[in-house]
């Protein structure tokens, strides 16, 4: 028996913590802190990667 499980539970989490860290980077950018920045950006898109791989998983799964 599998477990069936809504695309939000694991989609809407790592685009909203994508966002968050984008947010966070743009933050430390203006504020001078250029590696702040940098590891906020990096984090942000692998955040978004691992939303995507999601995606994928998803739509793999469903067919």
């Amino acid at each position: 028996m599998e477990k069936k499980y809504s695309p939000f539970i694991t989609v809407l989490p790592n685009i909203t913590a994508g966002v968050l860290f984008l947010v966070g980077g743009i933050r430390f950018y203006y504020r001078a802190d250029t590696v702040g920045a940098i590891i906020f950006i990096l984090a942000s898109l692998i955040f978004f990667l691992l939303a995507f791989v999601n995606i994928g998983k998803l739509r793999a799964h469903k067919n």
